[in-house]
């Protein structure tokens, strides 16, 4: 008896659901699997914006490292214009000296070729 009431229960049960019920029901599992489509797709984004995100980092990490090497160079070329610039102002004073002594030497020249001439030999 308890058999026959469980049976006749799900018979009115299932004749008693609406054909709209299994129609919601692969409605649902439509929207499940539309979801989980979503949901793998922004995963995808996310592993996409992610290597790039690292790809980046690695440029940004290649650039610090060229903008130090440049520095580091900009540096060496400093020091050596600076050196340049001293080496220069030593034989610019150098040069000042020598022709100082050059027109010395040369008055010095025409005052013996003046006392030569008028003393004779």
């Amino acid at each position: 008896m308890r058999r026959f009431t469980y049976m006749l229960l799900c018979a009115v049960l299932l004749a008693g659901f609406p054909a709209d019920v299994y129609g919601s029901l692969s409605e649902l599992e439509q929207e499940k699997n539309e979801a989980n489509q979503q949901l793998q797709n922004t995963k995808d984004q996310q592993a996409f914006i992610q290597s790039e995100i690292a790809r980046v980092n690695r440029e940004m990490q290649q650039l610090d490292d060229a903008l130090i090497k440049a520095s580091d160079e900009l540096d060496v070329v400093k020091k050596s214009l600076e050196d340049t610039k001293a080496r220069q102002q030593q034989s610019e004073k150098e040069l000042a000296e020598a022709q100082a002594e050059r027109d010395r030497q040369f008055e010095m020249f025409k005052d013996r070729l003046r006392v030569m001439y008028e003393y004779g030999e």
